[in-house]
């Protein structure tokens, strides 16, 4: 019967042990985990904010020269993102 008791009871509470010591570690984790997903989401949503604004002044008539500064500007934010990402 000790035998069952320790397999259900013991080892479990022993991880349940182990994760609570562990907790400020895992909510740390999270936490960064979480400011990282935000801050690629600000990237991201100022790439589609400046893509809205390429297709307005591609509509409005803009020089080529603006388009390709636009462009350029849009390339160069989108490859900062890709060093962000591993």
């Amino acid at each position: 019967m000790s035998a069952i008791y320790d397999f259900f009871f013991v080892s479990t509470r022993s991880l349940l042990l182990r994760v609570l010591n562990n907790q400020e570690i895992i909510m740390a984790d999270t936490a960064a985990t979480l400011a990282a997903l935000a801050a690629a989401n600000a990237s991201l949503d100022g790439i589609q904010a400046d893509i809205t604004a390429l297709k307005a002044l591609i509509d409005a008539g803009g020089t080529p020269q603006e388009v390709a500064d636009a462009v350029t500007a849009l390339a160069a934010k989108a490859a900062g993102l890709d060093l962000q990402t591993p």
